[in-house]
């Protein structure tokens, strides 16, 4: 409104900066420096009034003030996300996963993809389902008979490095058996 009440002809379909030069200062006589004035006093009213009314009623904002367990929570609540589930910590996971896999001497290959924790057991009738919907996995896949696949989503690399570190003293035993195996 004040662009046209100042006689600001610019204007077309887009408002970027491609729709600016085009529509701006391109075209004769399209006065398109207010565009830039009333963008800059709009942008400094606009800066200062919300400062002043996060300042002056005390609004709960993210990051600010000693409060701000208050105010993650309410943009937990906005968002739907629960602080209050208690979150295992990665090494109890792995464990868990472990043990839902029939322990660390059943374990004979580990590997992850984007989303899926791709583990290849001895004997896969030791997995424990249960025990591995636990871990707050999306679900279990069996695409072998010995062959399992827990999807976790994008958090499964931190999981399958977990793991790892937990197979890694053991693993000694699961190679052996593979070594016998192979030679």
């Amino acid at each position: 409104m004040l662009l046209y009440a100042f006689g600001s002809e610019v204007g077309g379909i887009t408002s970027s900066v491609i729709g600016f030069i085009l529509y701006g200062p391109m075209r004769p006589g399209a006065q398109w420096w207010w565009i830039l004035i009333v963008g800059a006093i709009e942008g400094l009213i606009c800066y200062f009034l919300y400062k002043w009314w996060i300042i002056k009623f005390n609004i709960k904002t993210p990051g600010r003030g000693e409060d701000n367990e208050e105010a993650l929570a309410f943009a937990a609540e906005v968002g739907g996300v629960r602080l209050d589930a208690p979150e295992k910590s990665l090494q109890s996971k792995a464990l868990a996963i472990i043990e839902g896999l029939g322990g660390k001497e059943n374990v004979m290959d580990l590997d992850s993809c984007m989303s899926r924790l791709r583990v290849e057991l001895l004997d896969g009738a030791k997995a424990n389902d249960a025990l591995l919907k636990s871990t707050e996995c999306s679900a279990i896949v069996r695409p072998g008979k010995n062959t399992i696949q827990i999807i976790y989503g994008l958090k499964v690399g931190e999981i399958r490095k977990a793991v790892e570190r937990e197979l890694k003293e053991e693993n000694r035993v699961a190679w052996k058996y593979i070594s016998k195996i192979y030679v």
